[in-house]
């Protein structure tokens, strides 16, 4: 059987999915500012090589236990709220992906990206996508 691999980000998606989807996050919870300071301190030790991609990533995802407050409204402990509001992100950026993959897209393809599983995995499974290796992420 013939696969073929693509990345995801600003490849069969134009854009980068974590940024469109932290900012899709911020309109809708201002109070994720307060990670902020934070995440902008890791953000230059990471540019200046004293801390770890990694690490840099823990702090950055700091931002979803404020998702999940926005939205455990209706759930009893708050457990769905990110996953909740990543079906809305996709409802709303699915037109970014791009026109070649459209018509070149297979099932058996194989979906490669650094950005988290809990936000790609939607919507490989609407465009029926069986395969995809990204990172993972305690949300």
């Amino acid at each position: 059987m013939k696969q073929n691999a693509y990345d995801f980000d600003k490849t069969i998606y134009n854009s980068d999915s974590t940024m469109d989807f932290y900012f899709f996050c911020l309109k809708k919870n201002p109070m994720m500012l307060v990670e902020l300071p934070l995440t902008g301190l890791y953000f230059l030790l990471y540019l200046f090589r004293v801390c770890s991609k990694t690490t840099f990533k823990e702090k950055m995802y700091r931002f979803l236990r404020h998702v999940d407050k926005a939205n455990s409204v209706n759930n009893a402990d708050g457990a769905a709220g990110v996953d909740e509001l990543v079906l809305e992100f996709w409802s709303v950026h699915k037109d970014k992906m791009a026109d070649f993959y459209k018509d070149l897209q297979r099932p058996s393809d194989i979906i490669i990206s650094a950005s988290p599983e809990f936000l790609l995995q939607p919507i490989c499974l609407q465009l029926g996508i069986e395969n995809l290796i990204a990172s993972r992420v305690d949300r």
